[in-house]
C-alpha cells in the first residue's frame, strides 16, 4: 500500500468523517493498520430514525457501529449502507495528483 500507508491518524479520521453521516458524532474511532489494509472500526451517534422513539424525544440519537476497511484504491464497508469508494480515491487523487491516478490506472501494467 503504497498511498494509504502515508496517511496520519487524523487524515484517516477526516476519512471516516467524510464515510460516515454527515450528522454522525464520532463516538470512538480504532485505526488498525496492517500490510494489506487499514481498518477504521468505530461507533457514531446519528439521529433518531424510528418514529415512535422520535415521539417520546425529537432530539433522540442512536450509537451504532461503522466499520471500513481500505487499501489504496478501495474502501470496503461494513454496518453502513452507502459506498464510499468514490469519495475515497477524490479524497486520495486530491492529496496525492496524478501519479496516484496513474497508478490506479495503470496498476497491473505497470
Amino acid at each position: 500500500m503504497k498511498y494509504a500507508n502515508k496517511l496520519t491518524d487524523d487524515e484517516l479520521k477526516e476519512l471516516y468523517r467524510l464515510f460516515t453521516d454527515s450528522d454522525a458524532t464520532i463516538k470512538n474511532l480504532t485505526i488498525t493498520r496492517d500490510e494489506y489494509s487499514i481498518s477504521l472500526e468505530g461507533y457514531i451517534e446519528i439521529p433518531e430514525f424510528e418514529e415512535e422513539l422520535l415521539k417520546e424525544d425529537p432530539n433522540a440519537t442512536i450509537v451504532v457501529d461503522d466499520d471500513y476497511e481500505i487499501t489504496d484504491y478501495d474502501v470496503k464497508v461494513y454496518h453502513h449502507s452507502g459506498d464510499c469508494t468514490l469519495d475515497y480515491r477524490k479524497w486520495m487523487y486530491k492529496k496525492f495528483g496524478d501519479e496516484y491516478a496513474r497508478e490506479y490506472l495503470f496498476q497491473n501494467y505497470l
